[in-house]
């Protein structure tokens, strides 16, 4: 990075998030996705001195069967924590909890 390069993070929230994940799903997120202000931190102690942190949310509607399938092919390192038969649970509690099409926001946070 030049002297006077710029930087952009691009990632998602550590907690309240809206994902229609089962409960396994969402302990292993937490546990995984980095805080925000951690990343800040690390960045300002190797010598970024203005880091910014904003959010950036939109809309998402997605097929419920679609994203279960998106799980099953594991589109997130999130379900590469589970087994196959771990999965297909999840996905079965998906199913029966969730509406058809499944609404919500997708958080982006952005740290410059």
């Amino acid at each position: 990075l030049t002297a006077n390069g710029r930087l952009l993070i691009v990632t998602r929230p550590k907690y309240k998030i809206e994902y229609p994940f089962f409960p396994e799903a969402s302990k292993v997120w937490q546990e995984e996705q980095p805080d925000e202000t951690d990343i800040l931190n690390e960045l300002k102690t190797v010598g970024f001195q203005s880091v910014q942190i904003s959010t950036a949310c939109f809309p998402l509607e997605i097929d419920k069967v679609q994203w279960c399938n998106m799980i099953k092919q594991r589109f997130w390192s999130t379900f590469s924590h589970f087994s196959d038969q771990e999965l297909n649970n999840g996905v079965d509690y998906i199913m029966k909890k969730y509406p058809p099409i499944l609404r919500f926001y997708e958080k982006m946070i952005l740290i410059l």
